[in-house]
């Protein structure tokens, strides 16, 4: 019993270490985005985490995070079940409150949502079939980390299915579907069995031999070819796919060193990182993150700080560690739909 609470604790530190990591990668990022240079300036005074190029405060997080939490608020809402309506309904609340960092994939899929009041899933997805069947955007895995959480009792075909079906609410493109199916399954693996980077990167290939050839190239890549550039393909999501997994599988892994090393790309910044963020945050586990930036990114209140002020409690940073320690607990051990 004593070894089971402990291993349970062990799995919770990955959980948080997932999701903050994320937050704490968008947090940093934002500081730096779109440039195209990073010089050392630059990178030493972003990892002070002093706000984003658009005015939001110190720890605030953009776009990247604020679907994330829509999408941790509505997995809690209905853990276990797994309502894909429900994430479709936050997805709207979040269209609707006026995001001041928007990218044109999911406005594309989501902007549809907005006077709809029923059947709102089916909206996105068709919007998203209509819209957006070209894009690599990475504005899927950049929000994925709460689904990590959910999953990770669940096989590999459950993983599948759930990451699918979330994924399609704004990108229908299967090269997106498949590697962001292939990285939660990593990242599911790695909170469930701490530390197991070999099993959760054994877990993910017995997969990818049921993917496409494009997928296929993007982590043949990862092993055999220089790491990818930030620019001038900002936004395509083998970018950060291919150097969460370049992190996450090095040895002597330090979460503060990932997050220069993919900072320094430029780039999509605050995606890429927060993308890196979680599967390194995953494997390094909550404890592990600098004291600074945790403090920074969870003590944010847009209602009471400087900053951009953001309306809804699904939008509040201060609740996003209990909301990840709930759904921790609630997650299921196998699929049920509401």
């Amino acid at each position: 019993m004593v070894e089971e609470r402990n291993i349970e604790a062990l799995r919770l530190d990955c959980a948080l270490g997932c999701v903050i990591g994320a937050f704490i990668g968008d947090a940093l990022g934002s500081a730096l985005e779109f440039k195209s240079t990073i010089t050392s300036e630059l990178l030493t005074k972003a990892l002070e985490m002093p706000g984003g190029i658009y005015n939001n405060a110190p720890g605030q997080v953009t776009d990247d995070s604020e679907l994330a939490m829509c999408l941790l608020t509505a997995l809690n809402e209905t853990a276990p079940d797994f309502s894909l309506e429900n994430i479709a309904k936050y997805y709207k609340y979040w269209i609707n409150s006026r995001p001041f960092d928007i990218g044109s994939t999911i406005a594309s899929a989501l902007l549809p949502l907005r006077d709809e009041e029923e059947d709102l899933a089916n909206v996105a997805i068709h919007a998203s079939e209509y819209f957006n069947i070209g894009s690599k955007s990475n504005g899927s895995l950049m929000r994925a980390s709460p689904l990590a959480v959910f999953c990770r009792k669940l096989s590999v075909d459950e993983i599948i299915d759930i990451v699918s079906k979330e994924v399609s609410l704004t990108h229908s493109n299967q090269t997106i579907i498949q590697s962001e199916c292939l990285y939660i399954i990593f990242i599911a693996h790695l909170i469930q069995n701490p530390h197991d980077k070999q099993g959760a990167w054994n877990k993910a290939m017995d997969y990818l031999n049921n993917c496409n050839d494009e997928v296929k190239q993007w982590v043949h890549d990862i092993n055999n070819s220089p790491p990818m550039p930030g620019n001038p393909m900002m936004g395509f999501a083998k970018i950060a796919f291919d150097h969460s997994f370049r992190q996450v599988m090095k040895t002597g892994i330090n979460f503060e060193t990932a997050m220069r090393e993919i900072l320094v790309i430029g780039g999509d910044t605050d995606s890429n990182a927060a993308i890196v963020g979680a599967i390194v945050g995953a494997y390094v586990g909550y404890r592990e993150l600098p004291d600074n930036w945790k403090i920074k990114v969870e003590k944010f209140n847009s209602l009471t700080m400087k900053g951009i002020r953001r309306e809804g409690e699904f939008l509040n940073q201060t609740l996003v560690n209990e909301k990840v320690r709930s759904l921790f607990e609630k997650a299921p051990e196998s699929i049920r739909r509401s």
